[in-house]
């Protein structure tokens, strides 16, 4: 009796080692899974991290250029008013210089009546005028 109580018991042993050894496997089976997981998020959340470092240095660089056309074009407005001026004091003094072209013709004409005798004409026109 003792024997099969022995042989019980080591029956009984060699269970518990076959479950402690399953249990043993799932265990190791379930750390290599959780260290190529975590491994696995940490190479994403690596590539994450360049990317926003990519993007910010991209967001700089735009926000650089944003600025250097923002102030071209400021400056391009400015000549553009400048040249508007410009071009409204030219338009003016051309304006100015016809009516002296008209007043030299009106004389010419005048001084070529005067010349070819047509005198009572020239009283004429400057008594109309």
């Amino acid at each position: 009796m003792k024997t099969e109580i022995f042989d019980e018991m080591n029956d009984l042993i060699r269970q518990g080692k076959e479950i402690f050894d399953a249990i043993e496997g799932i265990i190791d089976l379930t750390d290599e899974a959780l260290e190529v997981s975590t491994a696995s998020v940490t190479k994403k959340v690596c590539t994450l991290q360049n990317d926003v470092k990519a993007r910010d240095m991209e967001i700089e660089k735009l926000k650089k250029e944003n600025y250097e056309l923002r102030e071209s074009l400021q400056k391009c407005n400015h000549e553009r008013e400048q040249m508007k001026t410009k071009a409204g004091d030219l338009e003016s003094a051309r304006a100015g210089q016809m009516a002296k072209v008209k007043n030299l013709e009106d004389w010419r004409i005048k001084a070529r009546k005067i010349l070819t005798g047509e005198v009572s004409e020239l009283l004429k026109h400057s008594l109309t005028t």
